[in-house]
């Protein structure tokens, strides 16, 4: 601490010369936690080892690092037989679908996804190209951080079950509806499709 008036001020010794000056003890906290990432928790960049301050700040790093190392190819002109399709760079690619195939938005070959805009299906493929360590193997994606992953994960989960349940609910026995006394085959009223007054059992 050092004064510089009449009142007692606390001074950060950590910034350049003559210091930044604070009236309470909670300024210097927040300051030093923010500024000089003093206490609090710090995230660490996984490929490159560095560290970035926030959960945010970690994603879009992750994420600089997937779209250096993705490859994007036309889907399009693979399918062309004797045309050397693009590959390359997300920008790229959509350049080349805009100028060689214009107005077409291709379906995901890897989940068959269709898309309304080209903006979307390259978000999608980027989710199947742009390498990351966090990778789900039945849905054939990255996700930029764990955390990432353990929601896809667990949504996914919760999908597959919601799925199962009504899949089951359709499976469930429909003639438990009708009561026995009133069942349309005893009482000898046809029940075919074609339920018409003169159908072929009145000859």
């Amino acid at each position: 601490m050092r004064t510089n008036s009449d009142k007692e001020q606390l001074v950060c010794k950590l910034c350049p010369p003559p210091g930044r000056f604070f009236k309470k003890a909670a300024g210097l906290a927040v300051h030093l936690k923010h500024t000089h990432q003093f206490g609090g928790k710090t995230f660490f960049c996984t490929t490159c080892q560095r560290s970035v301050r926030t959960q945010l700040d970690l994603d879009s790093h992750t994420k600089r690092h997937a779209n250096q190392d993705a490859v994007f190819t036309c889907l399009l002109c693979k399918a062309q037989e004797g045309k050397a399709g693009y590959t390359g760079t997300k920008l790229g690619l959509r350049r080349h679908l805009e100028q060689e195939h214009p107005g077409v938005i291709p379906r995901c070959d890897i989940c068959n996804k269709g898309f309304l805009s080209l903006t979307s299906y390259l978000a999608d493929q980027f989710r199947h190209v742009g390498v990351s360590p966090y990778y789900c193997a039945r849905c054939q994606i990255y996700e930029m951080t764990e955390r990432g992953l353990s929601v896809h994960i667990r949504n996914d989960n919760i999908r597959e079950k919601k799925l199962q349940e009504s899949q089951n609910n359709l499976l469930v026995p429909q003639n438990n509806l009708l009561e026995p006394e009133s069942n349309p085959r005893e009482l000898g009223v046809s029940v075919s499709d074609d339920n018409s007054a003169t159908d072929d059992s009145d000859f």
